[in-house]
């Protein structure tokens, strides 16, 4: 059952990295040709490129990525930042667009499963790693009256 479950999971990486990629190059196509029409759509472009990328260094083993995007360890968290990307990619128009909502969808649906039937050590965080926190400085600003 576990091989099954990681022959599985390593097919859904394949193909939402290959759906992430996707993503980045029809936003970069969309700026090309300048069929952008209005701020929102401008903005939603931008966000498909860092998403896009997003979706792929979330792929990969990248422990930087992952102290910054914790949620993205856990099946929960990727179902839900499918989810996410599947609804603001959503239209009819360009084929493309539906083909990779309808990919993220798909994505969003299987990890939510696989969340929901892996056994509880699985989902939840190791004891012996621990979180790191948010590596912020705190600034002390000296006031000269």
């Amino acid at each position: 059952m576990a091989q099954e479950t990681d022959r599985f999971v390593w097919i859904l990486r394949i193909l939402t990295f290959s759906s992430g990629i996707a993503l980045i190059i029809l936003a970069i196509l969309k700026f090309i040709t300048f069929s952008i029409g209005s701020a929102r759509d401008f903005f939603l472009t931008i966000y498909y490129i860092f998403f896009g990328i997003l979706i792929c260094l979330s792929e990969m083993p990248c422990k930087r990525l992952m102290s910054c995007f914790y949620f993205l360890k856990f099946y929960i968290g990727k179902a839900l930042f499918f989810l996410f990307l599947g609804t603001i990619t959503f239209t009819w128009t360009p084929i493309f667009y539906l083909i990779i909502s309808i990919i993220m969808f798909l994505a969003s649906g299987f990890y939510f499963f696989l969340f929901l039937s892996c056994s509880r050590k699985e989902n939840e965080q190791p004891k012996g790693e621990k979180q790191e926190p948010a590596k912020f400085e705190k600034r002390e600003v000296e006031n000269e009256a």
